[in-house]
């Protein structure tokens, strides 16, 4: 049986005190900054925990400001997600991507709150999820990976969810199909942009670069009249608009509407993770239901699982690609004549 580290191995390492190993982890004062980081980081490559499995498993949560924020994909996950973990007796600390933390006072947060189990919550730099596999804590990543770093997954079907919005509307007599969304801006964009173009092979549709918007700011939010002159800018209108979520879906029917297009009667438009923005919109879109809740009772019982066996070995890592089902709406029209051209 592997012997478990202590605080007197780590303090015999580094030629310290147990009490300053201690008091370092915790984040109590009295240590330089230059030692704290050299305690924590000699600490974490020697495997030291201080979580004890019997007691209240306390789960770092974190994500951007703006993923926080979102009010339509990511902050529903995120207090799915809490409400998750509390039903199993645990609680969740959060770090807000945006400060700028180092590694050192990540990993202090994660020693002072006794951390035994980190969820990174959509899109996070691949040395931050590098850092964080390297810390010996189970880490599930959520809506995105990276194929060489060893961790869990969590993630909707993207192949799935954009398969079956095209063959919704190949069936409907839709052919000349065109993208909205950047691929950058988020991995699960990137796939749905990928598998777009995929899908377009598949039924020997063009993939046209003259009707797909491609490069939309990934700064912030594209204005509405920004999307208006685009679209205008475009050589022409295309007979649908695959978008790569509600809300550039919703954006995008207004425009159309701003210039004189009616929806679905001239083109249609879908967009992808079915919510509130969706149903409400006027007409509703036809989406594509990414199963936020299973998503994050998924997530819930993998964290368990290895919280409760111990266990962030990168050869136990699991990528768990969830089902998706289109949710047709009124964007989409079901009598489309085929073009004669």
């Amino acid at each position: 049986m592997e012997k478990r580290i202590t605080l007197k191995d780590v303090a015999e390492k580094l030629g310290v005190s147990q009490n300053t190993v201690s008091v370092a982890l915790r984040g109590g004062s009295g240590v330089s900054q230059e030692l704290r980081e050299q305690i924590v980081t000699v600490a974490g490559d020697m495997g030291y925990s201080s979580r004890r499995i019997s007691t209240k498993a306390s789960i770092l949560i974190c994500s951007t400001a703006e993923n926080f924020g979102d009010t339509y994909f990511f902050s529903d996950l995120y207090r799915l997600l809490c409400a998750k973990i509390k039903a199993r007796g645990g609680n969740t600390v959060t770090i807000n991507l945006d400060a700028s933390l180092s590694p050192g006072e990540i990993d202090q947060v994660i020693y002072k709150n006794d951390i035994c189990a980190i969820i990174l919550l959509g899109d996070s730099g691949k040395q931050l999820v590098t850092h964080f596999a390297g810390t010996k804590i189970p880490v599930i990543c959520c809506s995105f990976f990276y194929p060489d770093v060893p961790t869990d997954v969590v993630i909707e079907d993207n192949f799935a969810g954009t398969y079956l919005l095209m063959k919704h509307l190949y069936e409907h007599n839709y052919r000349k199909i065109g993208f909205i969304g950047n691929p950058n801006r988020y991995f699960s964009f990137f796939e749905r942009y990928m598998y777009f173009k995929s899908a377009c092979e598949h039924y020997a549709l063009p993939v046209d670069p003259d009707i797909c918007i491609a490069d939309l700011p990934l700064d912030e939010p594209i204005a509405l009249e920004n999307m208006v002159a685009r679209l205008r800018h475009l050589p022409y209108i295309p007979e649908a608009f695959l978008c790569a979520d509600n809300r550039t879906a919703v954006l995008t029917i207004k425009a159309l509407e701003e210039i004189g297009y009616s929806i679905p009667a001239d083109i249609a438009v879908t967009g992808f993770d079915n919510n509130d923005l969706s149903r409400l919109s006027t007409p509703a879109v036809t989406t594509i239901d990414t199963m936020i809740d299973l998503q994050a009772e998924t997530v819930a019982t993998q964290l368990w699982r290895k919280i409760n066996a111990g266990s962030a070995d990168s050869v136990d890592c699991k990528r768990i690609c969830l089902p998706v089902h289109l949710v047709s709406g009124d964007s989409v029209d079901l009598e489309h004549r085929l073009s004669a051209e």
